[in-house]
């Protein structure tokens, strides 16, 4: 895929998901130990917040891609890698350096040439060239529901659609399948990647399982839109991932 918002700047280590994905969450995006696992498998990035307005929230990053080729260092690759934006890093350089990021271990490592993987870590921080590309996953999307989740306050986290991030999901809907006929019913965006259900005064509202889920991509564009029947089981629980039930790729 083709890759657009190119610049160079300092990439640092970043221990974030290698040392804490035992924890929940993970990040701001919220994809708690899921990172570690396929398609991310720890190759996740935290990007600097002074790229993102304040004005627009932070769930635009979650799940976009960078394709990231280090530079200046004898031990560089020229392969590049690609990573899943998990996290927006707040302090240290990444309130001075527009175009900082922070990589996981794993992802800092695999910018190196074969055999020196060790050298990078051990040099801490390192020039890049960097661009956003679309995320294409062996897997199809997945959604995984929040420790805290109830029949009566149900929430969840969105994982890896294809894409560019959250801010090209216009909406995210969901509907009972004990009633067919209803209208799909608009899910709240609640933090990073994370949705919940509730009415217009911002209150839960109550669901019952089995769950479908549609995700709208483009209002001129309804082809590319993912429905997924039933996806949420009956018998729910919170922390479960479940996955769509086909792999759609949008670039």
């Amino acid at each position: 895929p083709s890759g657009h918002q190119r610049g160079a700047g300092p990439s640092s280590l970043y221990f974030g998901f290698d040392c804490w994905v035992c924890l929940w969450p993970a990040g701001v995006c919220g994809y708690g130990e899921t990172v570690a696992t396929a398609p991310c498998s720890s190759m996740v990035a935290a990007v600097a917040p002074i790229r993102v307005p304040t004005e627009v929230p932070d769930k635009i990053l979650c799940g976009a891609c960078y394709k990231i080729t280090c530079q200046g260092h004898p031990a560089c690759s020229t392969d590049g890698v690609t990573v899943t934006v998990a996290d927006v890093c707040r302090g240290g350089p990444c309130l001075e350096e527009a175009n900082h990021v922070d990589l996981s271990g794993h992802a800092f490592g695999r910018m190196a040439q074969p055999g020196r993987e060790d050298e990078l870590p051990a040099a801490g921080t390192v020039s890049m060239i960097k661009g956003w590309v679309g995320c294409v996953y062996d897997s199809p999307p997945a959604l995984v529901v929040h420790p805290s989740a109830t029949g009566q306050d149900f929430k969840f986290t969105l994982l890896f659609a294809p894409g560019k991030g959250m801010a090209n999901w216009l909406t995210l809907e969901l509907k009972e399948a004990l009633h067919p006929t209803d209208d799909w019913k608009r899910a709240t965006w609640w933090e990073g990647a994370s949705w919940k259900f509730t009415d217009d005064d911002n209150k839960p509202i109550p669901v019952q399982a089995p769950l479908s889920i549609k995700l709208t991509w483009s209002k001129l564009q309804p082809e590319d839109d993912i429905t997924a029947e039933t996806v949420i089981p009956a018998g729910w629980k919170p922390r479960d991932t479940y996955y769509f039930n086909s792999s759609i790729t949008l670039f």
